[in-house]
């Protein structure tokens, strides 16, 4: 009889061929996975689900087939799914192994310290000065990891605890996950002890993911955060040109879509506005950005006090130097690889010059690359960014093969799935996280001591989004973090 726990029955590889990358890999570069990854790669694809069933018919004896069928009833999907929770059951009841994913669950975070520092204290009062004495539009620029999002919602906060009407504020990010990031910081932030207000009270709208329509959100007697992403405002909107319903809109990552924002500006016409950045370089057109964002603030006494003139040119070059001294941030190690030579040395068959994302020896190489940095560069929460997400989850479960848990990370999955790996990487459920889309920006994992940056779009240190990638890495011991960070560029 076919012993399905112990996974002893195989499947045919030449059959494997057309089952996405991981098909690839099997045949192209001879890649031997079990069973269970070849499972878990294609449970999510309805079309991968009825290939990978009828191969496993292929595969084993019509009796064998019979008693998989009558152990794991159902349609193609539901019958792999429940002997993919079967499996790993036994697992965990027998050697409670975590080199899985396990089932979904939400793990609390570690508490952030709720004092402010000394720079952080500077950049709020200058946030709120202008928010009450002026009407200039103002951009705060700090590094990666400085603490822009609780800056500015200490100094917004403040604002309208000292307000003599309600406030209402719009959060406005790019991308879906951040803007759920968000929500989850404003009401970390309001909830926190305050010393009072005439504004105790607060609506929290979200206008991202279909929840609702600007113009359903009933302004009343109350404060309120509004968070959305620009497309909220892509359709016409037909307001009275006195009506504007924004006291403030807060820009987060200011240097995406300037166009966007300009759009959404022109629309619903705030009374001021405040753009977060870490990276004014990574918009190219300075002199449009500037038209947005009149006043740049900066932490002027924090950078004399250290002996550093407040230019903007060098200041996420000198916040860092500053910074990692004060044990804040965390100081890295960069080493690069070359892909086409790891191919090499793997004897893999490799293009530089073609996508990466579509070779699968990409995965394979990246796989290689974590599986040394967690054994020989003793990294035991290591992020990985790739480009494409069939390339990422290759690459998670070659891991898993090898022992190593790991798992992908993108914004298709469903939030609380995402908190879950997130929350996974920080408890050391996980050792590895790939990263397709997100993780970028906007999110704070302080005990990651490696990343390998392996996109071929990021082709220099000095590329602004390689200094967003390799923050997520670099807080320092004062920030919960780790004292320094092992980065891999591969190039």
């Amino acid at each position: 009889m076919m012993k399905i726990m112990d996974e002893s029955f195989s499947l045919k590889k030449v059959k494997l061929h057309n089952i996405g990358l991981m098909g690839s890999a099997i045949k192209d570069c001879n890649l031997d996975l079990s069973t269970i990854e070849i499972i878990r790669y294609c449970i999510n694809d309805d079309k991968l689900v009825k290939k990978l069933y009828t191969i496993i018919k292929d595969s084993i004896s019509e009796a064998d087939f019979k008693i998989f069928k009558k152990s794991y009833p159902g349609l193609p999907k539901e019958s792999l799914m429940n002997y993919l929770n079967s499996y790993q059951y036994s697992r965990v009841a027998t050697k409670k192994s975590q080199q899985f994913h396990s089932n979904i669950r939400r793990l609390l975070s570690i508490k952030k310290p709720k004092e402010l520092r000394e720079y952080q204290k500077e950049c709020s009062n200058l946030i709120q000065s202008k928010l009450q004495d002026s009407n200039d539009d103002i951009l705060l620029v700090l590094p990666t990891g400085g603490g822009k999002t609780k800056v500015a919602l200490d100094a917004i906060i403040n604002y309208i605890d000292n307000s003599e009407k309600p406030l209402n504020i719009l959060w406005m990010v790019h991308s879906v996950p951040l803007c759920n990031q968000a929500e989850e910081a404003i009401i970390s932030s309001w909830q926190e002890p305050r010393l009072g207000g005439k504004n105790q009270k607060l609506w929290l709208n979200k206008l991202n993911e279909g929840a609702q329509k600007l113009s359903n959100i009933q302004f009343d007697d109350f404060s309120s955060f509004t968070v959305a992403t620009p497309d909220t405002f892509k359709d016409n909107l037909e307001m009275d040109e006195d009506f504007t319903p924004f006291d403030l809109i807060v820009c987060d990552e200011a240097h995406h879509g300037i166009a966007e924002q300009e759009r959404v500006y022109s629309k619903i016409r705030p009374k001021q506005k405040l753009g977060l950045t870490a990276t004014p370089e990574l918009n190219k057109d300075n002199v449009k950005f500037n038209t947005i964002y009149k006043k740049m603030l900066v932490p002027k006494d924090y950078l004399s006090k250290h002996g550093k003139k407040p230019k903007i040119s060098t200041l996420s070059k000198d916040m860092k130097s500053i910074l990692v001294k004060e044990k804040f941030l965390s100081t890295e190690t960069i080493v690069k690889y070359y892909a086409a030579h790891e191919a090499d040395v793997l004897d893999l068959t490799f293009e530089s010059s073609k996508p990466w994302q579509k070779q699968p020896s990409s995965s394979i190489m990246m796989a290689e690359l974590a599986k040394k940095m967690y054994e020989e560069g003793n990294c035991k929460r290591i992020l990985v960014f790739c480009q494409e997400i069939n390339q990422a989850r290759l690459c998670a479960g070659i891991l898993r093969d090898k022992g190593i848990s790991a798992a992908a990370i993108y914004s298709g999955l469903k939030r609380i799935e995402r908190n879950s790996r997130l929350d996974g990487l920080s408890t050391e459920h996980f050792n590895v996280l790939i990263s397709v889309d997100i993780l970028r920006e906007g999110v704070d994992i302080p005990l990651v001591d490696g990343i390998i940056v392996f996109r071929r779009n990021v082709r220099e240190e000095s590329d602004p989004m390689f200094t967003q990638i390799i923050g997520r890495g670099l807080r320092g011991p004062r920030s919960g973090g780790t004292e320094k960070c092992l980065v891999w560029h591969v190039v």
